[in-house]
C-alpha cells in the first residue's frame, strides 16, 4: 500500500529545515564575534587612568571613607558561616591560636539581642571581626588594667589584615570592657567603626597601626572610660564626626594627631581627665599635627575640656567654629597652645607652655582668665582683625616677654623688676618656674628644666629683706637696714659710677614692694582628680 503525502507539507518541512540551518550558522558567527570583542576590551590599555591617576583626598572625609564597610562587611575572601538565629543569653568563645576559623563571627550571631559575648584567648589572640547589628555586651575573660604599658590582657581580639576589629550598626548599643583590640596591619580600615550606633567602652586597650583612625564614630554616641589607645597613624587616633563624645580617664599616645571632634546635635561633648601625648618625633609631611581639633558643621556644638593634658603637638588645641571651654587643663611642648579660627573659647585655671604664642585668635572671641603661661617667645596673645581677646589675672614665666630690669627706690638703691604685661592681662613672675610643674609635664618628654626667668645674683638673700642692688645691677650686702627700712634710711650711696640724677627728688624711684606672688604657688597648682595618671 502506498501512502501519498501532500506536496504542500513536504515543501514546508524542507523550508523549516533550511531556516534552522541558516539561524545556527548566524548564531555561531555572532558568538565568535562577542568572544573576540571581550578579549579585545580586556587587553586594551586604559590610557586615561595612566595619564591621570586618582589622587588621595584630604584627611577630613565626613561622608566618603576609603574603606567601604557596606561592600566588604566580612573582609575580602571571607566565607561567612551559615546564618544562626541568635537566642543564647551568654556565649563563651575560645578562639585563641586558631585564626580564620570564623568562631568570633559565628559567636556574634548566636548571641540574642541584649546578651553577652565573652571572649577567651588562652592560646593567643583571637582573629576575627565583630560585626554587631544588635544590642549586646562584649567582654574579655579576666580584667584589663589600662595602666599596663605591655597590654598583657587575658583576652585580645585581633582584626584580619585590612579589616576592622568591630563595626556597629546604626541605632545599636554595644558595651565593651576588659579586652584589648589589636589591628597591626589595618591599612585603610579603622579598628572600631560606628555609624550612628552607641559604643560604651571601659577598661579597654587598643593597639592600632594603619592609615585611618583607631576609633571612628559617625553620629551616635562614643563613651570611653578607663581606656588606653596606642595608635601609629597619620590620622587622628579618635574621630567623632557628629557623634557625642565623652571621655574620662583616657590615655592616647603615638598618633600624628590626637582627637578630631565635630560636635553633633546629640548633646555636649565632654573630655575629662584625658591625656593626649604626641609622638616622640613629629613627621615633616602629612596632615597638621594637632592635639585636639574641633570643627563645626551645621550644628554649632559645645565642648568642655577639663582636667586634661595635651603635650607634644605643635598645635595644642585648634578650634574652628564651635564653643569650647577649657578648665584646669595643661598644654605643653607646643608652638601655639590654643588657636581660634572662629567661634568662642574660654580658658581658665589652666597651664599653657608654648614656644611662640600662648593663644592665637584669627577670628572669634577668646576669654583668658587666671592661667599660667610659660616659655612664650613672641607674644602671650596673637590677635587679628576679626579676633577679640579678653584677658585678666594671668601669670607669665618668659625671659622674652619679661626682661629683667632695675627700679630705683632710694638713692643708689635699686630693686630688680620684671617688666612686661602692662595692659595685656598678665603679670610677669619674679621667681623660677616651679620644678614640680616641669616634672609633671615636660620631663618625661625629654625637655630639660628651664627656670624661664632671669634671676639676679643673691636674689634669695634680697627676697628675705637684706641688701639691695646699685645702678649697675651689683648686689650690696647691708645688715644694718632690714625690710622696708632699707628703702628710707642711711646714706643714699651715690658714687662716680652711679652719680645723682638731675631729676632726683621729683618723683624719683616711686617705692618698691615685694611681689605678691613671691609667697608661694602651691594653691595655684593644677593637677588631675583622683584616678590613674600613667605617671604623667
Amino acid at each position: 500500500m502506498t501512502i501519498r503525502r501532500p506536496k504542500l507539507i513536504t515543501a514546508l518541512a524542507t523550508g523549516l529545515i533550511a531556516a534552522l540551518a541558516i539561524t545556527g550558522a548566524a548564531a555561531s558567527q555572532t558568538s565568535y564575534g562577542q568572544v573576540a570583542a571581550k578579549v579585545e576590551s580586556q587587553t586594551r590599555p586604559n590610557f586615561g587612568a595612566l595619564l591621570d591617576p586618582p589622587t588621595r583626598g584630604t584627611r577630613y572625609r565626613p561622608h566618603q571613607r576609603r574603606w567601604n564597610y557596606g561592600q566588604y562587611r566580612h573582609g575580602p575572601g571571607f566565607l561567612p558561616a551559615p546564618p544562626i538565629l541568635g537566642g543564647e543569653e551568654v556565649v563563651l568563645v575560645d578562639c585563641g591560636g586558631n585564626p580564620g576559623s570564623g568562631a568570633v563571627e559565628t559567636a556574634v550571631q548566636r548571641v540574642r539581642p541584649g546578651g553577652t559575648l565573652i571572649i577567651r584567648a588562652r592560646a593567643g589572640g583571637c582573629v576575627g571581626w565583630l560585626n554587631i547589628d544588635k544590642p549586646m555586651t562584649v567582654m574579655g575573660e579576666g580584667r584589663f588594667d589600662p595602666r599596663d604599658d605591655e597590654f598583657s590582657a587575658p583576652s585580645t581580639l585581633q582584626a584580619p589584615d585590612g579589616a576592622p576589629c568591630m563595626t556597629v550598626a546604626r541605632g545599636v548599643r554595644v558595651q565593651v570592657r576588659d579586652i584589648v583590640f589589636a589591628s597591626p596591619r589595618a591599612g585603610d580600615a579603622a579598628c572600631i567603626v560606628s555609624y550612628g550606633g552607641e559604643v560604651v567602652a571601659q577598661n579597654v586597650g587598643m593597639r592600632h597601626t594603619g592609615d585611618e583612625a583607631a576609633i571612628y564614630a559617625d553620629g551616635g554616641l562614643l563613651d570611653l572610660r578607663d581606656m588606653r589607645v596606642n595608635a601609629d597613624t597619620v590620622a587622628p587616633a579618635v574621630v567623632a564626626d557628629g557623634a557625642t563624645l565623652r571621655t574620662d580617664e583616657v590615655y592616647i599616645a603615638g598618633s600624628s594627631s590626637g582627637l578630631e571632634v565635630v560636635p553633633g546635635a546629640g548633646g555636649q561633648t565632654q573630655i575629662n581627665r584625658t591625656r593626649i601625648i604626641g609622638p616622640s618625633r613629629q613627621s615633616t609631611f602629612g596632615p597638621r599635627a594637632i592635639g585636639i581639633l574641633v570643627r563645626a558643621m551645621r550644628d554649632y556644638g559645645e565642648i568642655a575640656i577639663t582636667n586634661s593634658k595635651v603635650c607634644g603637638y605643635p598645635e595644642g588645641i585648634v578650634v574652628e567654629g564651635a564653643t569650647v571651654r577649657l578648665d584646669r587643663t595643661r598644654i605643653c611642648k607646643a608652638d601655639t597652645a590654643v588657636s581660634l579660627h572662629g567661634g568662642e573659647v574660654s580658658i581658665e585655671n589652666s597651664r599653657l607652655v608654648a614656644e611662640t604664642y600662648g593663644v592665637a585668635v584669627v577670628a572669634g572671641q577668646a576669654t583668658i582668665k587666671n592661667n599660667i603661661l610659660a616659655d612664650v617667645s613672641r607674644r602671650a596673645w596673637y590677635q587679628e582683625n576679626r579676633g577679640v581677646i579678653v584677658a585678666e589675672g594671668n601669670r607669665v614665666w618668659s625671659t622674652s616677654l619679661c626682661p629683667l630690669g632695675y627700679q630705683p627706690v632710694y638713692g643708689n638703691r635699686f630693686a630688680p623688676v620684671w617688666s612686661g604685661g602692662g595692659g595685656q592681662g598678665y603679670t610677669c613672675m619674679s621667681y623660677p618656674y616651679p620644678r614640680e610643674w616641669w616634672r609633671r609635664d615636660e620631663s618625661s618628654l625629654g625637655v630639660a628644666y628651664d627656670p624661664r626667668v632671669t634671676i639676679p645674683e643673691y636674689y634669695d638673700q634680697f627676697r628675705t629683706g637684706y641688701g639691695w642692688y646699685d645702678c649697675r645691677g651689683r648686689f650690696v650686702s647691708e645688715g644694718r637696714y632690714y625690710g622696708e627700712d632699707r628703702w628710707s634710711r642711711g646714706s643714699q650711696g651715690f658714687t662716680r659710677e652711679c652719680p645723682r640724677p638731675r631729676n632726683y627728688g621729683s618723683g624719683y624711684g616711686g617705692g618698691y614692694r615685694n611681689s605678691p606672688w613671691s609667697d608661694g604657688y602651691s594653691d595655684y597648682d593644677i593637677d588631675f582628680d583622683a584616678g590613674f595618671s600613667y605617671g604623667l
